[in-house]
């Protein structure tokens, strides 16, 4: 209350609200959240969404930047393009599951698995055992790894949720 009435207190206001405002304004264009045209490429910064969720599902995650996997989500987001977004993104990752979990996972499926006895060469109790808990390993390994990279793309397009209901 006692400095609204030194003199000059309401333009010095003014000058800090405007200095933050251009501050505020700088970051945001540096963070690469504003453009000239305030457009995006979505194929350009699909393919780097994309190339971040294949790194994260080789496990080669310590190498990116998620304040720029987030950044760019955030600008599909900006732009009213997240349904697209959310399309692609299950898109891939039933590919992912359909051509890299599911071909590892049928590599484990062997013929001692398969074999209940029927056939001229049947296999022991202990090959069935063993394919079985090869096979059942493998599956845990591969819901592990999936939920892992679920939880990561959780942590970096938590606020789709929002914007995109």
């Amino acid at each position: 209350m006692f400095l609204c009435h030194v003199p000059h207190f309401s333009s010095i206001l003014s000058i800090l609200y405007l200095s933050m405002a251009r501050f505020t304004h700088m970051m945001y264009r540096q963070a690469g959240l504003a453009s000239a045209n305030n457009d995006i490429d979505f194929e350009e910064t699909w393919n780097v969404l994309a190339s971040s969720l294949k790194e994260m599902h080789t496990k080669n995650a310590s190498q990116l930047s998620f304040e720029t996997i987030y950044r760019h989500g955030y600008k599909i987001v900006l732009k009213k393009k997240g349904e697209v977004f959310y399309d692609r993104l299950q898109k891939f990752e039933q590919d992912w599951l359909g051509n890299h979990v599911q071909s590892h996972l049928r590599t484990l499926v062997t013929p001692s698995l398969l074999n209940n006895g029927q056939s001229g060469n049947p296999a022991t109790v202990n090959e069935r055992r063993t394919a079985g808990e090869r096979f059942l390993k493998g599956v845990k390994e591969a819901f592990e790894d999936h939920h892992l990279v679920m939880n990561m793309a959780t942590d970096v397009f938590m606020y789709l949720v929002r914007a995109y209901n």
